[in-house]
């Protein structure tokens, strides 16, 4: 059973990256949005939307409702898969891992709660989704984590399209990251988990913190 949950997890999140692109033949797609202040709002958006500078709202009976990302917390979408894919406005530290940027990110949950460690990934919206973008030389994919307690995420990894040392972020990062699990540090920075398992790294942070035999509730 505890491999089953293991490769529920793993699944989970490959099935979710690799269902970034939602562009499809359809011009709306499906969408749930939770506000700040608790609404839930459903209908559909464009399939070339940009939350990180508003949201069109097309409701059922064809009215537009304005949103602005600020007052969004997340949203869930169907790409043409149907697969669900969920997004929430995640505050996060700047470079310097002390201070909170001052405005949120919008990141695809990838390990979702009520696990103790919480994974999204953030590719830039417009390289995602915009049409052409994805081809840019400086795009780059960010992982970042967020435990029970802290106000913001923290950047784990970042890779640069045709970066050199794609491990570079995470061999400094992720050791400073999960320190109070010392035996995971000491794995990252010998290299016995590099940029490319992350989601081995945060499996285990997660089988460590609750316990393997409370592994199963985690993820249920």
């Amino acid at each position: 059973m505890k491999n089953a949950v293991y490769s529920l997890i793993y699944l989970l999140f490959f099935a979710n990256v690799n269902a970034v692109n939602i562009s499809s033949a359809k011009d709306l797609i499906p969408i749930t949005i939770t506000m700040n202040d608790g609404q839930i709002k459903k209908g559909s958006v464009n399939n070339k939307f940009d939350p990180e500078k508003k949201i069109t709202l097309i409701l059922d009976d064809g009215n537009e409702e304005t949103l602005a990302s600020g007052d969004v917390k997340a949203f869930t979408i169907t790409n043409p898969d149907g697969a669900l894919i969920t997004y929430e406005n995640v505050p996060y530290y700047k470079n310097n891992r002390k201070d909170i940027a001052a405005k949120p990110m919008f990141m695809m949950v990838i390990m979702p709660a009520p696990s103790p460690l919480i994974m999204y990934y953030r590719l830039p919206w417009k390289v995602a989704y915009g049409a052409g973008a994805a081809a840019s030389m400086y795009n780059t994919t960010d992982f970042y984590a967020k435990r029970d307690g802290e106000p913001a995420a923290t950047l784990l990894s970042s890779v640069m399209q045709g970066q050199v040392n794609p491990n570079s972020v995470f061999i400094h990062a992720a050791p400073q990251y999960f320190s109070d699990y010392p035996a995971l540090a000491k794995k990252i920075e010998n290299k016995t988990y590099t940029y490319a398992e992350i989601m081995n790294v945060a499996i285990e942070y997660v089988k460590w913190k609750v316990g393997e035999e409370n592994f199963k509730e985690v993820k249920k």
